[in-house]
């Protein structure tokens, strides 16, 4: 994790998607959400060279984030980067944060 001069983390360790979601796709529409949202979980997951992501067998388990496209923003700063802007999230089936 990157570090201030402080010692804080930098703000875009939290920020990261939020901020791709909230200005770039919702704001200023560089992304479709749907293209923000790829680019975030699905590209990632292709192997280099490959046109498409691998999918998860039939039965895997994954992480779940809900959230409200009308309402996602990067809220870290420099001063408080600890800031967490979503609500519900399920890993392996359980909720871990409200």
């Amino acid at each position: 994790m990157a570090r201030t001069p402080r010692g804080k983390p930098h703000p875009r360790s939290y920020g990261t998607f939020p901020r791709v979601l909230g200005r770039y796709a919702r704001e200023q529409r560089v992304l479709t959400l749907a293209e923000a949202v790829h680019k975030m979980t699905g590209l990632p997951r292709a192997p280099p060279g490959a046109a498409r992501p691998r999918r998860d067998p039939p039965g895997a388990r994954a992480d779940l984030v809900v959230l409200d496209p009308r309402k996602v923003a990067d809220q870290a700063t420099f001063e408080d980067p600890h800031r967490y802007r979503h609500r519900h999230r399920a890993r392996d089936g359980q909720r871990t944060r409200s």
